[in-house]
């Protein structure tokens, strides 16, 4: 089957190329390509769409959805992490401890909100309404993949033309203060707060702003980390918001996951598209998020949490007060979050694919941290989860946090380790290029 569609590509590129003259060729090759590579990669993403997609007699039914967006739902065991494994069951919810504490903290935030009610915050709650049993998924097309050069690069946060080995290379910057761990990816830029402590989770409401991207390349994104290990070895799982051109084929702001076990090579993957197992029939990750936040006016936010279960170490990721589904523990060795994660983050980041002057492309709201409310993008009621054993799981407010941002005058961050209104909390941003960014 493989070798039959490659032959079919290179049928229609022959057709192609036999047009009148080689700069016409090479044009309209370009056309069909896209950013891929070359023929070969192409032909693999064809394949990897039809192992992705869902055969038809697995679709239930079809959703159009207020974004205008076509979702599919998809018998829950006909989703790609279950196909091929007959004898697996998939779990429907987390273990009864760990909805108990989790449920115990949804009240006593619901709570808290209750007591702010004057303040101009909504909550996004929407549901694509799938039957039980079946999971929504929306299909992949060639247009999204071949946004990439390679089908690696469409999985990975930090596709291989960031190395180094490909055309962008963004202007060095001598502001620089920080690097994340592993690779050096020169243009990953970070506004975000870290603590180094022991955790089985975290939990944030994150405010939605459509961020303006500049480069469909490029991305902004406001998002929670939760990590453990070095090197080679460093595994993370990360949930958030995101504007991404060419992941989503437009420049809305989506709920996104992602985790890596190999520090962010050929291992990990976006979404749904490798192991994440999805049980909610209302909610998948890379829905559009809408109506999000306006300068000066409401102010949109969705609360996230990736937590691990201590019966058996999956880790679940909730959005609002739905579960969404789990990463297995299986996925995870010692050395990394097998057990536990070592390290909290919040914040944001964008992607500069700049080659002159810095990208323009805004960090949350485009404002500054010191704008605040309704003009700055703020994450609250941070928290991180311990487990003691027994039954004792607790939330724990994020009070030690330690800023770094890659560069102030680009993009920053203001922290505040707590408050009797929004807990642990911060306003971050920045608008890119300007008189002191370039």
């Amino acid at each position: 089957m493989k070798s039959v569609k490659y032959l079919k590509v290179l049928v229609i590129m022959g057709l192609i190329s036999s047009v009148e003259a080689n700069e016409v060729s090479n044009i309209s090759k370009n056309v069909v390509l896209g950013k891929a590579k070359d023929i070969k990669e192409y032909s693999k993403m064809l394949d990897y769409i039809d192992s992705y997609n869902p055969k038809e007699v697995d679709i239930f039914e079809t959703k159009i959805l207020a974004s205008g967006e076509s979702v599919d739902c998809v018998d829950i065991y006909s989703q790609p992490s279950m196909r091929n494994k007959s004898k697996e069951k998939i779990k429907l919810k987390p273990s009864p401890m760990l909805e108990k504490i989790v449920n115990e903290q949804d009240k006593m935030l619901k709570d808290k909100s209750n007591t702010q009610k004057s303040m101009d915050i909504s909550s996004l709650n929407f549901s694509v309404g799938c039957p039980i049993g079946t999971v929504p998924m929306k299909k992949l097309t060639i247009e999204e993949l071949r946004n990439f050069e390679t089908l690696e690069d469409y999985n990975s946060k930090h596709p291989s033309y960031k190395k180094n080995n490909y055309s962008y290379k963004p202007k060095a910057r001598n502001s620089r203060t920080y690097e994340p761990p592993g690779v050096d990816y020169s243009n990953h830029e970070y506004a975000i707060v870290t603590d180094d402590v022991y955790n089985m989770g975290a939990d944030s409401s994150i405010n939605v702003w459509n961020s303006y991207t500049e480069k469909s390349s490029e991305f902004s994104l406001s998002q929670i980390w939760v990590q453990r290990g070095s090197g080679n070895d460093l595994e993370t799982i990360e949930a958030g918001v995101q504007v991404y051109k060419d992941l989503y084929q437009d420049y809305n702001s989506h709920f996104f996951i992602y985790f890596t076990p190999d520090n962010y090579g050929s291992g990990g993957c976006y979404n749904d598209k490798c192991h994440f197992k999805q049980i909610s029939s209302n909610i998948y990750p890379g829905i559009t998020l809408s109506p999000v936040s306006t300068l000066g006016g409401t102010q949109y936010e969705v609360r996230l949490q990736i937590v691990r279960d201590p019966v058996d170490g999956d880790w679940w990721i909730r959005f609002q007060n739905e579960w969404v589904g789990y990463y297995e523990n299986s996925l995870f060795d010692a050395n990394g979050l097998k057990n536990e994660a070592s390290k909290v983050r919040f914040g944001g980041e964008i992607i500069n694919n700049s080659t002159s002057t810095h990208t323009k492309t805004d960090m949350g709201s485009g404002n500054f941290s010191s704008s605040g409310f309704q003009y700055a993008a703020f994450q609250r009621h941070l928290k991180y989860l311990t487990y003691t054993g027994g039954t004792d799981i607790f939330y724990n407010n994020y009070t030690n946090g330690t800023k770094i941002v890659t560069d102030a005058n680009c993009y920053n961050v203001d922290y505040t380790s707590y408050s009797s209104t929004w807990g642990s909390y911060f306003y971050f941003g920045g608008s890119g290029y300007n008189a002191n960014c370039q």
